[in-house]
């Protein structure tokens, strides 16, 4: 068991609070569109620096016309709330609330006047029962707008939980996670962070229906199954992992695309989504299982801010790590700023190679970094451009050597946690790099994105291929060597180019078209699987029994796609969406070496170059009922 040893944090920031004399004559730049209440109030808090609180049932399914210009708090919250049956009222200088016109007897107050209204029913202090009894905030209950926390609230000190609502674009648009006709998890990484979960072998379990397992004779490796949908280590993924709105890695076996799936440190992260069950429509075949999406921190334009955090970490009988953590905020103009992040941690290990005598050598050595830039060009566009990098050395193998024992029990024959190994180990290195832009423009209510991005992923290891190899390869070659090695190395370059138009037709419809491209191509020089024989009295690597070159590979798809909800009721709605894909890829492969012979081919090989062209439709229709208040 992982056992936190100590966790040192360290938050510099630098805030920009408005006087609460003048915060309402402050004037920003707002571009709200016509769209839901819930959601334009989600980027009037973000846009504002102000908190908003509003109860769930109150905001309901009810639109605005929005808001584009130059307003203060007040006159925005004026148009915004136009026509909805709703009025505000300011808690304090930062936080003001939504509630029905008529709940009070007085006009909503402006930050101005310093009022301080004390809620009764959310924490019961600094009020009698009578008082409670006859306020109009009685068993109140607030849901927060607030884009920087979009995650379940774990209560107050006292023990009050408060709602908090949580905004998802797992859909490619900005909804409740309630609204989402999916069954979704969404994930903290602040939390997981704070308890030493770094990985997603640390924190898949939390998530119900997701499972994680590394490729157990190649450490590093990741693979990832929603609901048990798998075609099986070494084949083509079923769950896509994407960036913000950039897919990642590649679903093809052909390169071991389903074994090296990104697995970001969460502390450049907002939020972590989980969607189970097909998503093809909206994000093509590698999704037939689910979606693991990385949302990651914006910049932001309002102030200064900083944060350093130190934390060590330790495994029971195992070894000790540590994570240190830092990000800088910058706003260089009013409209441009920069964020810079970085990180290098060290997973502890604990198992034990009895050959060579090392303990601990499953450690891993993780670093990375990552810097954003977002620019509103104008109060309807906005251009965001990021890098991101993170590597991951990982030392030796997460298992042990183990035997089938009476009444059919495994037991560790070489003792718990420990395996044998031949001295050049099992170790791997796997890197992560993502360079992306994402364009977004509103206008007329609609709303278009560009989403553009660049990934390189790579795996190299050297693993001692075991026992179940020896005697197949010692007969054909040379039956005194009682070891083999095996180097091999992966990479895979993607571009991905997503175009697509949204918008809502009234209170009844919202809709979403887009269209879709990406290359994929693996370099020959990169992609490769070598055998060597190991001596292990001499210690002389012998010549390649095998080598393949499994590349140059290259994968091309487009698609378009589309997707509708129509709101019939306040609780029934229909979805029905639909993509049409077509794909072209190709592999060449060459085989080397004296075991080729084995086969009754010429050595070298050049199989016949394989390419497969297809095209498929995939179609959605999803027909959610809420139930219950």
């Amino acid at each position: 068991m992982r056992l936190v040893a100590a966790t040192v944090g360290l938050v510099v920031a630098g805030l920009c609070v408005a006087n609460p004399a003048t915060a309402s004559i402050n004037k920003k730049k707002l571009n709200v569109p016509p769209e839901a209440l819930r959601i334009a109030l989600q980027e009037f808090s973000s846009a504002s620096g102000l908190q908003v609180l509003f109860i769930l049932e109150d905001v309901g399914t009810r639109h605005t016309d929005g808001v584009v210009g130059e307003f203060t708090p007040d006159e925005a919250l004026h148009q915004l709330l136009k026509g909805t049956g709703l009025t505000f009222s300011y808690l304090d200088h930062k936080t003001v609330t939504i509630m029905p016109a008529g709940t009070v007897s007085d006009p909503p107050a402006s930050s101005a006047d310093h009022t301080s209204t004390t809620l009764s029913g959310v924490s019961g202090e600094g009020s009698s029962d009578r008082a409670a009894d006859s306020s109009p905030w009685k068993n109140f209950r607030l849901a927060e707008a607030d884009t920087t926390s979009s995650v379940e609230s774990k209560g107050s000190e006292s023990g009050t939980a408060a709602l908090q609502e949580v905004i998802v674009t797992a859909e490619k648009r900005a909804e409740r996670l309630q609204d989402v006709p999916v069954a979704m998890t969404v994930l903290d990484p602040q939390t997981l962070a704070e308890n030493g979960k770094n990985r997603l072998l640390d924190y898949f379990g939390t998530v119900p229906g997701l499972s994680v397992a590394g490729q157990g004779y190649i450490p590093g490796t990741t693979y990832i199954t929603i609901r048990g949908l798998s075609t099986g280590q070494g084949t083509n993924s079923t769950t896509a992992v994407v960036v913000d709105d950039v897919p990642t890695g590649s679903g093809s076996q052909l390169v071991y695309g389903g074994q090296t799936a990104p697995d970001l440190d969460p502390s450049d992260l907002v939020r972590i989504e989980v969607l189970k069950g097909p998503q093809g429509t909206l994000y093509g075949a590698d999704s037939l299982g689910g979606l693991v999406k990385y949302v990651t921190v914006d910049p932001s334009t309002s102030g200064y801010s900083g944060r350093v955090e130190v934390a060590g970490a330790g495994v029971l009988d195992g070894g000790l790590g540590y994570a240190v953590r830092g990000a800088v905020n910058v706003p260089v103009t009013d409209n441009f700023a920069v964020r810079v992040s970085g990180f290098d941690r060290r997973d502890p290990g604990y198992t034990k190679d009895i050959f060579t005598g090392q303990t601990n050598v499953n450690t891993a050595d993780v670093y990375g970094g990552h810097m954003t830039a977002l620019w509103n060009i104008s109060e309807a566009v906005s251009l965001k451009v990021g890098a991101l990098i993170q590597q991951s050395d990982v030392h030796g193998l997460s298992r042990f050597n183990a035997q089938l024992a009476p009444y059919g029990t495994v037991q560790a024959s070489q003792g718990y946690l420990n395996y044998t190994s031949e001295p050049f180990g099992n170790s791997s290195t796997t890197q992560e790099q993502l360079y992306s832009a994402t364009l977004k423009a509103k206008m007329d209510g609609m709303e278009l994105v560009s989403a553009s991005g660049y990934s390189l992923n790579k795996l190299y290891a050297v693993r001692d291929q075991g026992n179940n190899l020896d005697s197949f390869y010692e007969n054909a070659t040379n039956p005194i060597v009682t070891g083999i090695a095996q180097r091999e190395s992966f990479q895979t370059n993607t571009f991905s180019q997503e175009l697509r138009l949204s918008s809502s037709a009234g209170h009844w419809l919202d809709w979403l078209v887009g269209g879709f491209y990406m290359h994929q191509s693996s370099p020959g020089s990169h992609n490769y699987q070598d055998n060597e024989n190991y001596d292990p009295v001499t210690g002389v690597i012998e010549p390649d029994l095998d080598f393949v070159m499994e590349g140059p590979f290259t994968l091309n798809e487009y698609a378009t796609f589309a997707d509708a909800t129509t709101h019939f009721t306040d609780r029934f709605d229909l979805q029905v969406g639909g993509r049409q894909s077509w794909n072209d890829q190709q592999l060449y492969e060459r085989h080397f070496g004296p075991s080729v012979t084995n086969f009754g081919v010429p050595n070298p090989y050049i199989p016949t170059i394989p390419r497969a062209t297809g095209n498929a439709f995939t179609y959605l229709v999803t027909p959610p009922i809420q139930v219950g208040a």
